[in-house]
């Protein structure tokens, strides 16, 4: 974050007052004081003092014009003003007490009619331009590293494991609880991939560990028991999953861990919970199914846990 302040002078409150409640929140900033610019600056794009100045006026995110009616004649006014507004850089303008007060070239900027009802504007708002600052600078990695802004590209580094550029993701403003085009969630991508690093990411930024894929009607949780990963069905098991949902082809997470003949799912979640007296579209319950492929071990851990028939 680079904050440019133009100002008629360098020495004034209201240049001191902006400088320290920037510095004050670690924030770097340039002056532009107009006083300087004695001989009105060319707009020559060879004219070495232009190239400085625009190079200075490129890496700005945020800009103040201080007691702006003051300077209207600076040659320079008009560039930096289109400049902002193309790149969509936020402008606020002291000076004047409305926008019906401002002159067209600073139209569409914010107004304070006083640096102290601005300072107390930022003060107010600090933490939003941070955030905002945060997303822009995420989404322009992503851009430079060619990938497109979208829950399909989302879902396809969380299939291939890469952390940090999922990180960009949720960092640039991605809905955590996005689907891809096929209707699965992303905390169900990062299941059914086994990528448990991405699963807590997901979990710690608000994925629902509830949340239910268009295909098989899944859980996170019951990906997590149809790739058989202990380790991840134990994480959403502790985020809250719902132990008891019914996937589309009638099965409960319970009854699905049985069909796999995976033990020590089984016995996760029979501990914490499940119901074992849920029947599928066949009337069965994990119990029975584990008495009919004679899953001895299964049985017996239901047992242990009331959850037979």
């Amino acid at each position: 974050m680079k904050w440019l302040i133009v100002t008629p002078q360098t020495d004034s409150p209201a240049v001191d007052a902006v400088q320290c409640f920037l510095h004050e929140n670690m924030v770097k900033s340039v002056l532009y004081a107009v006083e300087n610019q004695k001989n009105k600056v060319s707009l020559d794009k060879a004219d070495v003092t232009f190239k400085k100045i625009k190079k200075s006026f490129s890496e700005t995110t945020h800009c103040i014009f201080l007691d702006a009616g003051k300077y209207l004649s600076d040659s320079l006014l008009p560039y930096l003003c289109g400049f902002l507004s193309g790149r969509n850089i936020p402008v606020f303008v002291t000076g004047y007490a409305s926008a019906k007060e401002l002159p067209a070239v600073f139209s569409g900027f914010k107004t304070f009619a006083t640096e102290e009802k601005l300072v107390r504007e930022l003060a107010k708002r600090f933490v939003e331009y941070l955030e905002e600052e945060t997303k822009a600078n995420a989404k322009k990695v992503l851009y430079e590293k060619g990938l497109p802004f979208t829950p399909d590209c989302f879902s396809f580094q969380i299939a291939k494991g890469n952390q940090d550029t999922c990180k960009l993701f949720l960092q640039a403003g991605m809905d955590v609880n996005d689907v891809d085009s096929a209707g699965t969630p992303m905390l169900c991508n990062a299941a059914r991939a086994e990528h448990k690093e991405i699963v807590q990411l997901l979990l710690d930024n608000g994925a629902n560990v509830n949340a239910i894929s268009k295909d098989r009607g899944y859980s996170p949780l019951m990906d997590a028991i149809w790739r058989e990963n202990v380790e991840i069905a134990e994480i959403f098991i502790k985020a809250g999953a719902d132990l008891n949902l019914i996937s589309n082809d009638g099965q409960s997470p319970l009854i699905l861990a049985v069909g796999n003949g995976n033990e020590k799912i089984c016995e996760l979640l029979a501990k914490n919970g499940a119901d074992g007296k849920m029947k599928d579209h066949m009337g069965m319950t994990a119990y029975g199914y584990a008495k009919l492929f004679k899953k001895n071990k299964i049985q017996a851990i239901l047992e242990k846990y009331g959850k037979a028939d």
